[in-house]
């Protein structure tokens, strides 16, 4: 999850927005997990304080499942300001415009948000699986367009 923080700042600033996540290192430039901690807690705090940039609103995270990799990454996640929204809700949020530019919007994907069934073949079932890390304006819309 520091990684993807700091990978994100990279990108969204070649692309000329000024954002929180290019304070942050690489995972492997922090000394301790505790200093990797106080920055995100910064960044966490500039977001609550200043905002995300209104291009990039509403930013959110979706973590696919519950054990221990996604339960780390949402460790490091609860350190900005975040809003949990349950997968079924999100289209919801999205079309009556819930959204703040002082918050990250957490969604956790479990299995039968992540999958259904593609064909039947006798008691064998193949399965679609869909990974989602970070879903933007154009993804969502692709993905529920899908799913409809």
């Amino acid at each position: 999850m520091i990684d993807t923080f700091w990978s994100l700042g990279l990108r969204l600033k070649y692309y000329g927005l000024d954002n929180p996540f290019t304070t942050l290192k690489q995972a492997h430039m922090y000394d301790s997990l505790d200093e990797a901690k106080d920055a995100i807690s910064k960044a966490g705090h500039i977001i609550a304080e200043k905002g995300l940039p209104k291009q990039l609103t509403p930013l959110i995270i979706g973590f696919t499942g519950y054990g221990n990799v996604s339960v780390g990454a949402q460790e490091l996640c609860a350190l900005i300001p975040v809003m949990e929204i349950p997968s079924d809700e999100l289209l919801v949020h999205w079309k009556k415009n819930f959204i703040s530019r002082h918050l990250v919007y957490k969604v956790v994907f479990k299995e039968e948000d992540m999958v259904e069934p593609k064909t039947q073949i006798r008691s064998l079932t193949c399965w679609i699986i869909t990974p989602i890390l970070i879903i933007t304006k154009a993804s969502l819309r692709n993905i529920f367009h899908i799913c409809q």
